[in-house]
């Protein structure tokens, strides 16, 4: 499994880059709480008001997920993105 985190701005960039199936093999939003919004691109511009009280350029981050090639990871929540959760 390779994990890489990286920190970020441009949520409404992100939120693009993260549901485009064609970039993307697998996309799923799995949950999303604590928001007004019930979108990713909503939530996103809420995330990113809150930063403009703050000096905080880089309000986001980011973790993408490269399981091993022959790992499962289509219908129910997969093994692996327990680590995800974990707060």
């Amino acid at each position: 499994m390779i994990l890489k985190g990286s920190q970020r701005g441009s949520g409404q960039n992100l939120a693009a880059h993260l549901l485009k199936m064609e970039d993307n093999e697998h996309v799923s939003l799995h949950e999303l709480r604590g928001f007004a919004s019930d979108n990713l691109h909503g939530a996103f511009k809420e995330i990113e008001a809150v930063s403009l009280g703050t000096r905080c350029g880089n309000y986001l981050f980011s973790l993408s997920l490269s399981p091993p090639e022959n790992a499962k990871v289509r219908g129910k929540r997969p093994s692996w993105c327990a680590a995800s959760t974990s707060t």
